[in-house]
């Protein structure tokens, strides 16, 4: 098995909190359910490798709990892509 990466360096560009219905309280709660949308940062040398034969990337995601924590709007975050063949 041949394994191809690639590691791509992208800032969080939206980051959306959500709030909840409780059916036990009958109440609209805060829930820590957080969407992010990533794009990639072309500047940065990092992403040079990949960048020519990618020239657009979005990743979208949810997230919940003590993870939402970690995504703050205009935070860097590396991705690594793996293919396996």
């Amino acid at each position: 098995m041949h394994l191809v990466t690639a590691k791509a360096k992208i800032d969080a560009t939206s980051v959306q909190t959500f709030q909840s219905w409780n059916d036990k309280t009958q109440q609209t709660e805060e829930v820590k359910e957080v969407r992010v949308s990533m794009q990639p940062d072309y500047v940065d040398p990092a992403n040079k490798e990949w960048a020519t034969a990618t020239p657009n990337l979005s990743v979208n995601m949810t997230v919940h709990g003590k993870v939402a924590d970690l995504f703050v709007q205009g935070k860097k975050v590396t991705i690594i892509f793996q293919i396996e063949e």
